[in-house]
This record gives C-alpha cells, structure tokens and sequence, in this order.
C-alpha cells in the first residue's frame, strides 16, 4: 500500500473532519486531499516526472504536509529539509540530490538566496516554489538563476479555512 493512499482512504471515511492543526488553522481530509492533488498535478505539468526528488524546506505546517503528500502522489522523492539548515550545508544537500524542484516558503526564500546557483551538472536550477502560509494558492515558481517570481502558479487551490469540527 502506498502511503498516499491512507489520506485517500481517511478522505472516504472522515471527509469533513479535521486532519490537523497547524498555527491554528483546521484542514479536513478533503481540503487536505484537494490540495495535494493540485500541487502534485501542478508540478506533473511542470515536468515533474516520477522518481525526481523535490526538496521541501518548509516549518512544520499544514503545507508541509500537503507538500509531502503531493510528492508522493506525483511519484517524486520527497527531501525534507529543517529549515534550521545553515546555508552551506544547504548547497552541499541541493548539489548532492538534484532536486528538480525546491519548495519553501517565503520568510526562508533569503536562506535559499543565500545559497545561489548550486552546480547541478548538466541539470538547469530547479524552480523554487514558495509556498505563502497566509493563503492557500499554487506556489509561486521561479528559477533559482532568475530571483523574480513568475506569476506561472496563482491558481488558487482553496476556498478560506474551514470553521472547527
């Protein structure tokens, strides 16, 4: 079994309940659900093809977990990352797994920044997706060679939060 499937097995039994808790935010298991198969079906239109890892820099949030979960939905290596990372050893972690797509979120866009180009063979620079923790919308893509965000990801993904259950 798959471990993506037990979030679509909860969904069927436990739609409307909530799934977790993050900064005092409540997701269910469909929002949950909805929201990670956007974000996998977003990055598999990017060109995200199984077997590519994606590394996720991201707090302990809600987000990180949708972005888990679409990792694994898309077929992709999720990396985790503590966002405790220091720069270098970030650069060391990026050049060692070449990621195809990095995901962060923005107050820790600087620590990526930090790192510039990181030498990835023939690869080009993975698209760093921020993720805003302040609304629920597709990332933000951009090149890490590029520091401009290109608008490629403003679909939104969710209607505002869901009231307690």
């Amino acid at each position: 079994m798959r471990i993506e499937s037990f979030l679509t097995d909860a969904t069927r039994r436990y739609a409307g309940k909530t799934a977790l808790v993050s900064q005092g935010e409540r997701l269910d298991y469909a929002t949950l659900e909805r929201l990670s198969d956007r974000l996998a079906a977003h990055w598999q239109a990017k060109g995200l093809t199984r077997g590519d890892r994606v590394v996720l820099l991201l707090d302990n949030s809600w987000q990180a977990a949708m972005a888990l979960f679409a990792c694994f939905k898309a077929g992709a290596i999720a990396v985790p990352i503590t966002p405790l990372t220091k720069a270098e050893r970030l650069a060391t972690i990026l050049g060692d797994c070449t990621p195809t797509i990095l995901v962060t979120q923005a107050r820790l866009a600087g620590l990526v920044e930090t790192v510039g180009p990181v030498p990835l063979g023939t690869l080009p620079p993975p698209p760093i997706c921020s993720i805003r923790s302040s609304s629920r919308t597709l990332p933000r893509c951009r090149t890490a060679a590029s520091i401009p965000i290109s608008p490629c990801c403003s679909t939104p993904l969710a209607p505002a939060a869901n009231p307690r259950r």
